[in-house]
């Protein structure tokens, strides 16, 4: 490993100093603190963490530059919380809260404070704050971010932008949230409606560092290719790659992959399930409840595709993928395995991973399809009728990345098997 990295460090004893001052602190105000190893990814380098109160579970802060220590005892750090799902800090005891705004979709965040305040990133400490009031004495601003945010956010800049409501009363996390989403949705949809600008809070990031480290070791052993792929399933992959940020949306995208070959495989289907009606030996064609079933065999989407919608992915997902290799796929990860096996609040449906004997392929069609109905808001079935919803910012689409790596793989497999010989 390299050690390009030693910015991020201090020399040891001054290191020493300023973690007994955290300890001492920490341990005054109850918050428990620890040390860090970041040597897997650079070498000889640790850092610390620190647990704050975010609802009713703790989060932590990571401190891996060094740097940031002496920022972090300057303020009160004792006296704030975060709030669930957001790049937000809360004081109930001063009845603050200051929480990270950003342009959605923006390229740059230059032209961003360049569009909102009228002056160039350069010049960015002579930024105007907007301000408005209430009658009840609630205040909003939204302008550069304070000292205080700057040293517990971990990836604040000089030049972030947050948005500081101060007069807050409520002093339960689930009510200053809701207090947060109400304000800032309506004062921001106005400004959208001003300027023309996007504005959003900004969500909570979500660690992925086991993933990473094994993407970063696998080689890059690449062949000339010998397959080529359907364009428009393709750009929708694509597509589903770079909307990073935003999980219904990518969901949807590695959906309509899928969703793309209905017609193929779902014809497979028809043909299986024709060829059973019209062997078995009770089958009497003058028997309109017989002629039924041959209809409802070959029922025909607007797709062209034979079935339902959740016959057409159950075909689709039979034809393309091997049993071994899903199994494979959702057992090398612990956390993926956990997740998509347990009880949770964003599906009912459960894969049963550990068993050999079931019937894994089926299960995946069904939570995959019951997904994508909250999604686009239908339901999946007629037992379906109090299906809660998924929105948008929701803490339910927060619990997707786990879901959104099961479709991608489905797509990529599907993707795969609709492949041809490359003729150039």
């Amino acid at each position: 490993m390299s050690n390009s990295y030693s910015f991020w460090k201090l020399p040891v004893g001054k290191f020493e100093t300023y973690k007994e001052a955290l300890a001492e602190r920490c341990e005054a105000a109850g918050i428990p603190l620890k040390d860090l190893d970041y040597s897997g990814r650079y070498e000889g380098h640790t850092g610390l963490s620190i647990s704050l109160k975010c609802g009713r579970e703790l989060r932590e802060l990571e401190i891996f530059d060094h740097n940031k220590l002496p920022q972090i005892l300057s303020i009160p750090f004792e006296d704030y919380n975060f709030l669930s799902g957001l790049e937000a800090i809360c004081s109930y005891e001063k009845g603050l809260v200051e929480i990270m705004v950003i342009e959605a979709g923006a390229a740059s965040a230059a032209t961003f404070i360049e569009k909102l305040f009228g002056v160039s990133w350069r010049e960015a400490n002579k930024v105007d704050p907007i301000k408005v009031e209430s009658a009840s004495g609630l205040s909003v601003e939204i302008g550069l971010a304070s000292p205080v945010f700057n040293a517990i956010y971990e990836y604040a800049t000089p030049r972030t932008v947050t948005m500081k409501v101060s007069g807050v009363q409520a002093k339960k996390h689930d009510s200053v949230l809701d207090l947060i989403q109400k304000v800032s949705g309506s004062l921001l949809f106005q400004i959208e409606l001003i300027t023309g600008m996007a504005l959003i809070v900004k969500r909570q990031r979500t660690r992925h560092h086991k993933r990473e480290d094994r993407q970063a070791t696998i080689p890059l052993d690449v062949k000339f290719p010998d397959r080529e792929f359907d364009h428009a399933p393709l750009s929708l992959y694509w597509y589903a790659r770079s909307a990073s940020g935003m999980p219904l949306l990518q969901y949807l995208a590695y959906y309509q992959v899928v969703e793309f070959y209905y017609p193929i495989y779902s014809q497979s289907e028809a043909h299986r399930r024709l060829k059973s009606i019209l062997k078995n030996p009770t089958f009497r064609a003058e028997k309109d409840s017989d002629i039924s079933r041959l209809l409802s065999a070959i029922q025909v989407s607007r797709s062209g595709a034979f079935g339902d919608e959740r016959t057409q992915l159950k075909a689709t997902i039979d034809e393309c993928l091997d049993d071994g290799d899903l199994r494979s796929f959702l057992s090398e990860n612990e956390e993926r395995t956990s997740f998509l096996s347990s009880k949770s609040k964003l599906v009912n449906s459960k894969l049963s991973i550990s068993s050999v004997d079931s019937e894994l392929k089926g299960e995946v069609a069904r939570r995959i399809y019951e997904l994508r109905c909250k999604i686009v808001h239908t339901k999946s079935d007629s037992r379906d009728s109090d299906i809660e919803l998924l929105l948008p910012f929701s803490k339910e689409a927060d619990l997707m990345q786990h879901d959104i790596e099961l479709i991608k793989y489905v797509a990529q497999q599907v993707l795969i098997a609709g492949s041809r010989k490359l003729h150039l």
